[in-house]
């Protein structure tokens, strides 16, 4: 149907699911919703303030004489058409923001040899592009997404974070790309990244292949980058996200797994649930990998999508070792508890800003709660970068300005803090702990940061590294260039991003203490400095476990081949990641789950066998953070089914005629596509075995069986289903776990 309003401009088009009421498509037809405005700078020979002059064109004028300017006014509009179709969004604010754009863009105060400018970037209000740039309609579909990140997820543009941002760009460019009709898209070049560039500039990356641009194309790819250049690899290590994003769509076998394709509709749902509802601006690949899952789930109640989506939407999850972390720079992030459950002495996730629990130093003081305003802000700088929520605290690693000479305009060094208000009284346990999610990145190690502690109501502090045994300090300040915090050990460098820092507090048990994170800084050089979020002191029920312990698979139990299924395990309170595998064999030898997992948990699909196996097992390796193995376990054994008889399956009694029996039984992933069953049942206990029916087509994973009659009552009946792919060959077969009776007595 389409809905029009006689009082504003409204031609909404909305397609309904006749049985389900459910709404499959919305998307408004007004044309001139779009409010684009194109500016040209011809290379820096206009007005070069942003975005120019005056537009060259505008919404619904003719076409301009100059192809950039038609270019970047027509991918502008299928970018907005694409989302409007697919997403029902209005815009990049979702509340039809102008698209404006400056087409070949180059700053005259740049040297001759810097113009045509190479590149394109989101300004945080529009949309630039160096000359040739707007030709290519991934790139600018992938210019705007920039803004829709801006006003969903936030995603802070450094490290991890920064990775996804430049991943989901590039996700919406291409799907753009793909659709719209435009450009270049012969197969050989599905999945580049500015095919239609220049062939001075060429294609910037592949989402098929990152590596062949040496991008990596999981978290254990030696091309995943963890030095500082890029904002930390932003550029570089969005290939991880890019490859899930291009398996999803497309399908292919990767990193020992095999995913079916679920489409770009599918696949642009997802990553928009993700985008708008499900990350925050800190967000890491491990938070990626949780939401992608819950994403699916999601849109399975929404008729999105179906069950069987978000098993594919695992897979190539862990094809690409997204739970993993990097094995050059490991962010790590523990569980408040490997033993018992967490209860809060405190918890701040720094979401009521009015609260008062934080106070900062005299000035001068570069602390921020909330983030912003702060000392940056003139500069256009967004402190926002957390863990849970929109706020965070953070101190800017200030050191100091200069003068048009490039000498320093400042004197002294800088020691700034911000504290606890008031004091937590710690009971009297042995299970008291404080965890804190962070992230810093100093001038190398002539600036840093310290925890400190008081127990006498802040008139002194002492250094708290002593309590840390988690993402502890990971050097010391420099004692140069007069840091007032010189020689001390510290937070130095960067921590690639958000990690989570653990200290035991058993030693201060029945103390009141208060805490404060403080930053020292020389005269010259600044960094990002100090974000914190997500605040919390408490109590565990039960100490941390002295060695590692796997939890889960634990009594046995039976899993399905291909299915999802939760790996748990506990370890002493250093413990920073693991190292998973498993055996089908009862230990005798194991192959790789995955590597370089933190937390307590990991959901793994089970891979894929040819036959029932009963003696499989899971390992555990634990590490500190400094890579040393501190213990492993073996869980109990545990069966693996490709098919599983669910009744009968021992212990029934049966009896001939009247209403069918229903014979039932569950598959899971088979290697071959099952073309026919067949049923079988023994009267000795698998001695002999008698067809039931004729072969049945397919897998119906029922049948009604007409028990028959006996001669005598038989207490050794079992069932036995067998399926068998298109050639004949046996996929799977499975039989009872115990007798059954039929009972023919009369």
């Amino acid at each position: 149907m389409t809905i029009r309003s006689k009082g504003s401009p409204v031609k909404e088009f909305i397609l309904i699911d006749a049985k389900t009421g459910m709404t499959l498509l919305s998307f408004n037809q007004i044309h001139h919703a779009r409010k684009r405005s194109i500016y040209d700078n011809n290379n820096g020979l206009n007005s070069w303030d942003l975005p120019g002059s005056e537009p060259v064109r505008e919404e619904g004028d003719p076409v301009s004489g100059d192809a950039e300017v038609n270019y970047a006014y027509d991918y502008l509009g299928d970018t907005y058409d694409f989302y409007s179709l697919f997403h029902g969004r209005d815009s990049i604010d979702d509340e039809g923001m102008s698209l404006i754009a400056t087409v070949r863009y180059c700053d005259p105060e740049l040297s001759s040899s810097d113009c045509p400018y190479q590149n394109a970037y989101w300004d945080s209000s529009q949309m630039v592009f160096g000359d040739g740039f707007a030709r290519a309609d991934d790139v600018v579909g992938h210019e705007l997404t920039h803004g829709v990140t801006d006003h969903e997820s936030r995603l802070f543009y450094y490290m991890q974070s920064g990775a996804i941002n430049e991943s989901f760009s590039d996700v919406w460019g291409e799907f753009i790309d793909l659709w719209n009709g435009k450009g270049t898209d012969t197969p050989a070049v599905r999945w580049l990244i500015g095919e239609d560039l220049p062939a001075s500039i060429g294609v910037i990356r592949s989402m098929k292949n990152p590596p062949a641009y040496r991008d990596p194309d999981s978290m254990l790819s030696p091309y995943y980058y963890c030095k500082n250049e890029d904002n930390g690899g932003v550029h570089f290590n969005s290939g991880v996200n890019n490859k899930v994003a291009y398996l999803l769509t497309d399908g292919g076998t990767f990193g020992g797994y095999t995913i079916a394709p679920l489409g770009m509709e599918k696949v642009a749902k997802l990553y928009y649930e993700v985008q708008t509802n499900l990350l925050t601006s800190g967000a890491d690949y491990q938070d990626l990998a949780d939401a992608l899952y819950q994403g699916c789930l999601n849109l399975v109640s929404e008729g999105v999508m179906i069950t069987s989506d978000c098993t594919e939407v695992m897979k190539a999850v862990n094809a690409v070792d997204m739970f993993s972390l990097p094995t050059n720079c490991k962010n790590v992030d523990v569980p408040l508890c490997y033993g018992g459950t967490p209860t809060d002495l405190l918890f701040d996730n720094l979401e009521n800003t009015a609260r008062g629990l934080w106070q900062k130093g005299s000035d001068p003081n570069y602390w921020y709660y909330p983030q912003n305003p702060n000392y940056l802000t003139p500069d256009g700088f967004d402190a926002t970068y957390s863990t849970s929520g929109k706020y965070n605290i953070w101190g800017y690693d200030y050191g100091g300005t200069y003068d048009e000479n490039g000498d320093s305009n400042r004197d002294g060094t800088s020691d700034y803090h911000i504290k606890m208000a008031s004091n937590v009284i710690l009971p009297l346990s042995e299970n008291v702990f404080m965890q804190f999610n962070h992230a810093y990145d100093f001038e190398y190690s002539y600036d840093g940061g310290v925890l400190e502690y008081s127990t006498n109501n802040g008139t002194t502090w002492l250094d708290a590294g002593n309590f840390i045994v988690v993402n502890s300090y990971n050097g010391s300040i420099s004692a140069l260039y007069d840091n007032p915090l010189g020689g001390r050990k510290a937070f130095v460098g960067t921590s690639h991003g958000y990690l989570s820092t653990k200290l035991d507090l058993s030693s201060l048990a029945g103390q009141s203490v208060r805490f404060r994170f403080r930053i020292g800084t020389d005269e010259l050089g600044d960094s990002w400095g100090w974000f914190i979020d997500d605040v919390r002191i408490y109590t565990c029920s039960a100490p941390d476990p002295d060695t590692m312990t796997v939890t889960a698979p634990s009594n046995g139990g039976k899993y399905m081949s291909g299915g999802i299924e939760t790996i748990r395990w506990q370890g002493p309170s250093r413990t920073a990641y693991v190292d998973l595998s498993y055996s089908l064999d009862d230990g005798k030898t194991w192959a790789g789950i995955e590597k370089n997992i933190p937390g307590n948990e990991y959901q793994w699909v089970i891979p894929i066998v040819t036959q029932n196996k009963t003696k499989c097992r899971i390992k555990v390796n634990g590490f500190d953070e400094k890579g040393t193995k501190i213990g492993a376990d073996k869980s109990d054994s545990f069966a693996i089914e490709v098919l599983n008889i669910t009744s009968p399956n021992g212990g029934e009694t049966l009896t001939p005629g009247g209403i069918p029996f229903p014979i039932t039984w569950k598959t899971g992933a088979t290697k071959n596509v099952v073309a026919e069953t067949q049923l079988f049942f023994t009267l000795n206990n698998g001695g002999t075995w008698k067809l039931i029916t004729a072969p049945l087509p397919e897998n119906p994973e029922t049948y009604g069986w007409n028990v028959p009659l006996l001669k005598a009552t038989k207490t050794k009946c079992r069932i036995k289903v067998v399926l068998k792919d298109v050639a004949g060959k046996t996929v799977a077969s499975d039989t009872s776990d115990a007798t059954f009776t039929i009972n023919s007595s009369p």
